[in-house]
């Protein structure tokens, strides 16, 4: 499993340093107010991709075996409800941008609404990727994609196309996923249509698409309130934040999370096995997650002024409140993971509509008293969250209360201690002097060592899996 989540993060990462090289370069030529009006299209393409898939593609994957006729009649389900989404968008952009009060929005929803059916035409190619754990296979798809879209985009900013070099970018990714995914998949399409294979698979994907459906919604919520009721330059702010931390923490949480689910559906009948697997991702989520996020939360404003300009100093400390919450984030996939493989799909939309009763909260936060209050409600979020998936994982493991707390308590403290220190070294010592890459090397190293002390079987397992594949 481990080669496969290196593949999977070396795969991804390649990928997202395409794209972070892009986000830069585009957002030293675009403004906030691009990226803010393109983050009120992407509240309805996340919403309308759920449909895409009606959480069939989850249900191929976590199903054991799976038929020709199965996979033959999802794909023509796929491009059904990927033509009849690019349609709806299409025709729906003079109400989008009425909705927001920006004309501008027209020609952005008119170039992205293809995408959907463009998507739809290699989920089952994906799916099947991802099934048979060929991590290497898409994560070359994943960065040739990210690479040709980046260039596009970035081709079109440079010749004064505005905001449209944004939607540019996403429409060639579309594009050529699809046309790699065809190219290299071992699937052809053939088969019959079968409406008893839908039926069998919606069991397990009915829970998934509705969690889907319902959290993306919710989830995307802040990108309308923002936009519609305080401005498109400060959700352009917030959408680069947001992708800045989905380069690194979600990415890293994501490989791992990505790796798991599969694992768990092969060994779904030997809880013994499936508890040890657990703890061990568990871990080493946390252990990755934590480190990246410490780091982070301390270099943070050199970082984004860097990375992307003194215009983007905002984004700056909106990242800072997002990094906070990236192990919650991390090790929270992993629960939803461990509860989907094991079939309890039904259980898992239950657990996410209570969370998501708890975020509802947070935007009104938002409305109220702005997006920094917004995102110090997510940290309560996430926590109450994670209480609640121990609460049930514990019904369907022998991993309890007591268990989780002694695997999050070490690392989290060490974690705190290491960004203490750093911090409280900044108020007696010149940033001339203790300047960002000593902080981080400091923050490292008390990491480190904090854990070689306390969580030394973690460090030992990563350094040994590493050794493994070097030899």
């Amino acid at each position: 499993m481990f080669r496969s989540v290196l593949w999977n993060f070396t795969g991804t990462s390649a990928g997202l340093v395409i794209s972070a090289t892009t986000t830069i370069i585009l957002a030293r030529i675009l403004g906030p107010d691009d990226y803010g009006l393109m983050g009120m299209v992407l509240l309805f393409i996340y919403v309308a991709q759920s449909f895409m898939q009606f959480g069939l593609g989850a249900a191929l994957i976590q199903k054991e075996l799976v038929s020709e006729n199965a996979y033959y009649s999802v794909f023509l389900l796929n491009i059904g409800m990927g033509a009849l989404l690019s349609c709806v968008l299409f025709f729906s952009a003079d109400r989008i941008a009425s909705f927001y009060g920006h004309h501008e929005l027209l020609e952005l929803v008119y170039w992205t609404a293809p995408i959907y059916f463009i998507n739809s035409l290699s989920i089952v190619q994906s799916v099947r990727a991802t099934k048979q754990m060929r991590f290497k296979t898409i994560g070359i798809v994943t960065t040739l994609a990210a690479l040709c879209g980046g260039g596009v985009g970035i081709s079109a900013a440079f010749y004064g196309f505005g905001t449209k070099a944004l939607a540019f970018q996403h429409l060639t990714v579309a594009v050529v996923t699809t046309i790699a995914f065809w190219t290299i998949s071992d699937w052809k399409v053939n088969g019959r249509f079968e409406l008893q294979e839908l039926k069998h698979l919606w069991g397990f994907g009915s829970k998934v698409f509705v969690g889907n459906l319902v959290g993306n919604i919710l989830d995307r919520l802040d990108l309308m309130i923002i936009g519609k009721y305080i401005s498109s330059t400060v959700l352009g702010y917030y959408t680069q934040a947001v992708a800045l931390n989905r380069y690194t923490i979600e990415n890293v949480s994501s490989s791992i999370a990505g790796v798991f689910f599969p694992a768990i559906g092969n060994i779904q009948n030997d809880k013994k096995e499936v508890e040890k697997l657990y703890e061990k991702t568990f871990k080493v989520t946390l252990f990755c997650c934590l480190f990246i996020s410490g780091l982070l939360f301390l270099l943070s404003e050199p970082l984004v002024v860097f990375m992307l300009g003194t215009k983007w100093q905002r984004s700056a400390e909106f990242f800072q409140i997002l990094v906070i919450n990236g192990y919650g984030w991390g090790i929270g996939l992993v629960m939803v993971q461990l509860i989907n493989g094991l079939d309890y799909a039904g259980k898992n939309l239950k657990l996410m509509l209570l969370k998501r009763l708890v975020m509802i909260l947070s935007l009104f936060v938002v409305y109220q008293y702005g997006v920094e209050a917004m995102l110090y409600s997510f940290i309560v979020q996430i926590g109450i969250g994670i209480m609640l998936n121990i609460f049930f994982i514990r019904s369907i493991i022998e991993v309890g209360f007591k268990q989780h707390f002694g695997w999050f308590i070490g690392p989290i403290l060490i974690a705190c201690i290491g960004v203490f220190i750093v911090q409280g070294l900044k108020l007696f010592i010149s940033t001339t002097v203790f300047f960002p890459p000593i902080q981080a090397f400091l923050f490292i190293i008390v990491y480190l060592a904090g854990n070689w002390c306390c969580n030394r079987e973690i460090i030992l397992l990563l350094l040994g899996k590493l050794r493994l594949l070097h030899n």
